[in-house]
């Protein structure tokens, strides 16, 4: 149609000076993310107007993903680089208003001290300090990964997933609940993982995958999941890895 055209947005018309990620939401509204005048900053756009917010205090600038859940929640993580004076935590937008959750202890996100202790094993007050991947499953978890490994939150309580071994000791860059509720968590050197809400299963080479290293994970209209991975794109159909 001729009325399909091009336009250009900037700074001057309410988005941020630096944009760190796009999102299109479940009822179409496009979310930009990043920093504006050395803090966190957010924009929406409300029809043909962005609606920038800033978020002093929270951060210096958002972190570099971005979520939403069934209820239409947006949730922004804080950097990976704080800085002191930085609250960090997430950012969780809802009704045309913003709540702040407050971060955990940096040593409990990261595991440090005593990883095998009861202290580490239960709920933990707090969010992750930040998140690579996003992802709520059918029964309201919310599962968020990134360099500390994997959490679900639920409830203003964050459990970290120490079993199995391999998917505490993982660096988590992407995630997706498939149409089965199945949740699939890609990671930086350790394929991906599938959960059933029982079990955890692992994928890597061995088993077809082209690359450990795992940047995207997206679903087909038949139901097969596509992988984007440093050495290419796997397909999966529920049975065979093809490259």
């Amino acid at each position: 149609p001729e009325d399909k055209r091009m336009v250009s947005y900037g700074a001057e018309d309410g988005l941020p000076e630096s944009i760190y990620r796009l999102h299109v939401t479940q009822t179409g509204s496009v979310w930009a993310i990043g920093s504006h005048e050395g803090t966190a900053a957010t924009a929406r756009l409300n029809g043909s107007n962005w609606v920038l917010d800033k978020h002093p205090g929270f951060a210096h600038a958002t972190g570099r993903a971005l979520g939403e859940t069934g209820d239409g929640a947006i949730w922004i993580p804080g950097p990976v680089d704080y800085e002191p004076s930085d609250e960090g935590g997430i950012l969780r937008f809802k009704d045309n208003s913003w709540t702040h959750l407050k971060p955990m202890d940096f040593a409990r996100w990261f595991g440090l001290g005593k990883i095998f202790s009861n202290d580490m094993t239960e709920v933990i007050e707090g969010v992750p300090r930040t998140f690579y991947a996003m992802s709520e499953t059918r029964d309201g978890r919310v599962w968020m990964g990134g360099f500390g490994g994997l959490a679900n939150y639920s409830r203003l309580k964050t459990t970290r997933v120490i079993e199995p071994d391999f998917v505490r000791r993982s660096i988590v860059q992407a995630s997706h609940v498939d149409r089965e509720g199945k949740l699939w968590v890609g990671t930086r050197a350790s394929g991906i993982f599938a959960f059933d809400g029982i079990e955890w299963k692992q994928y890597g080479i061995s088993d077809g995958l082209v690359d450990d290293n795992i940047h995207h994970i997206s679903e087909g209209p038949d139901g097969s999941l596509w992988i984007g991975t440093t050495g290419g794109i796997s397909r999966y159909d529920g049975l065979t890895w093809t490259t």
